[in-house]
């Protein structure tokens, strides 16, 4: 069985076609574990409506936590031998369980990844099913890859399916924005299997209220856990440092970037985003496989000047 985990708050407006989309699934063995978190407007309702109505839907009503309190929640309930995880505002394909069932079942692995597809109003539209395929990576290739952000695999915890024995002893960190970049390189062992198929996806709607899209200080956790997973490579894979300070070097120009052009709520991170763009070894960037946006970022900081790159930055980011 497949426990999919739903945190709910706030998400009247989508939220009835983000179940209908679960209820269309051409796979059977599911249940969808829907987490209230505190919801004040109808969300809670409709949650219990459709459990109601399909014994598929579990709900569990609490207090307002967070996403990473609803996702732990819901991975504490999960009765499934497999993990996923949906946002209440995104969509997902009849086929999605389908085929992130039977890729992982026929190929053999630990987690099975999907691409993610972006809208912003309406059901997105069909196409083609493309012919079934996969690739098949170690831990290690698959979290150089989501490091270096310079292939199709990502740090997202929406999209991909999850052996459950991958959680035994894992659980998102509450109160962090960036919570699946925080785990993402935890959860995945350097022994661990891999699949990537592009036979399905997952649909997420981008809504401007959302965290990623809101300037605020919460913004700048993604620096504190860069910097906790270059240390946390050095110690366990000195061979991935190299893709972890990329991962960082991007974020600090991102954070950087946004503090130019949005002044306030990061302009305490400034400081250290030069730091760590300043030391940047020279060499990873000419022999590594640096992401190109932030090779030409580095190029511009380092070799014109970072006066020239706020000018930039502040007509980038604003």
């Amino acid at each position: 069985m497949i426990s999919l985990i739903i945190p709910v708050y706030n998400v009247a407006r989508w939220l009835r076609e983000a179940l209908d989309s679960v209820e269309k699934q051409t796979f059977t063995d599911w249940e969808a574990i829907l987490v209230d978190d505190g919801s004040t407007d109808d969300s809670g309702t409709i949650c219990d409506k459709y459990a109601a109505r399909n014994p598929h839907f579990r709900v569990i009503h609490t207090s307002n936590g967070g996403l990473s309190m609803a996702r732990n929640t819901g991975i504490d309930a999960a009765r499934g031998s497999e993990i996923a995880f949906m946002d209440s505002d995104d969509l997902i394909p009849p086929d999605y369980l389908e085929v992130m069932y039977e890729t992982l079942d026929s190929v053999g692995g630990d987690m099975v990844c999907v691409p993610l597809r972006r809208f912003t109003t309406g059901c997105p539209e069909s196409k083609n099913k493309p012919k079934p395929s996969y690739r098949k990576l170690s831990g290690a290739a698959a979290l150089e890859e989501m490091l270096y952000q310079n292939g199709t695999l990502d740090s997202s915890a929406c999209g991909k399916l999850f052996r459950k024995e991958l959680w035994y002893k894992l659980r998102f960190t509450p109160g962090l924005t960036y919570e699946d970049l925080d785990l993402i390189y935890r959860l995945i062992p350097l022994s661990c299997r891999v699949v990537e198929t592009h036979a399905t996806c997952y649909w997420y709607r981008a809504t401007p209220g959302s965290i990623l899209h809101t300037i605020s200080s919460r913004r700048g956790d993604v620096l504190d856990i860069t910097a906790r997973m270059v240390e946390f490579f050095k110690e366990v894979s000195p061979e991935l440092t190299q893709a972890a300070r990329a991962r960082q070097l991007s974020a600090n120009f991102n954070i950087l970037g946004i503090a130019e052009a949005h002044p306030g709520p990061l302009d305490s991170r400034r400081q250290s985003c030069h730091k760590i763009i300043s030391d940047y070894p020279l060499s990873e960037m000419i022999k590594g496989k640096l992401r190109r946006k932030d090779r030409l970022g580095l190029l511009l900081y380092r070799c014109l000047s970072p006066r020239i790159y706020k000018i930039a930055a502040r007509r980038i980011y604003r």
